[in-house]
C-alpha cells in the first residue's frame, strides 16, 4: 500500500510540474499576444513596416493571445483529459517554428536572439511537452 501512495504522489507531482510549465508558456503567449494586439509591429526594433503588415501582425497576435488564454482556462485544469487539444496546439506551435526556420534559411539571418530561442523551443521543446502530457494522460491510476 505504501508503494501505491508513493506512485500516486509521484504522478500528482509530475502533473503539477507539467501544469506549471504550461502555465508559464500560457503566460508568455498572453503577454506576447496582448503586446502584439496593442502595440502592433511597433515593438519590432523600430522597423518601419507597412500598414498591411501591422494589420496582419495584430491578427496573428490575437491567435497567440487566444492560445495563451485557452491554455490557462481550458487545458491546464483538464491536463489529463485534453490530449487531442494539446497535440493540435503542439502541432501548430511546431509548424510556427518550422516557418521561422524557413525564414532563417531564405533570408540567411534570424531577426534577433528572441526569435532564435523561440524557434529552437518551438521545434524541439514543444514535441517533448506533447509526449509528456500524453504519457501522463495514459496512466490508468488517474
Amino acid at each position: 500500500i505504501d508503494e501505491f501512495y508513493k506512485e500516486k504522489m509521484k504522478s500528482k507531482i509530475e502533473i503539477y510540474a507539467l501544469q506549471t510549465i504550461l502555465a508559464i508558456m500560457g503566460s508568455i503567449s498572453v503577454t506576447i499576444g496582448a503586446s502584439g494586439v496593442w502595440m502592433g509591429s511597433s515593438n519590432m526594433d523600430k522597423i518601419t513596416v507597412p500598414i498591411r503588415l501591422d494589420n496582419h501582425y495584430r491578427y496573428l497576435s490575437g491567435f497567440v493571445l487566444g492560445f495563451g488564454l485557452t491554455m490557462w482556462f481550458y487545458v491546464i485544469p483538464r491536463i489529463t483529459q485534453v490530449v487531442t487539444i494539446v497535440r493540435i496546439f503542439a502541432f501548430m506551435v511546431f509548424l510556427g517554428g518550422i516557418a521561422r526556420a524557413v525564414g532563417l534559411f531564405k533570408l540567411g539571418v534570424m531577426p534577433d536572439t528572441f526569435s532564435l530561442i523561440a524557434t529552437i523551443t518551438e521545434i524541439f521543446f514543444t514535441p517533448i511537452l506533447c509526449y509528456w502530457q500524453a504519457r501522463i494522460a495514459q496512466r490508468k491510476d488517474q
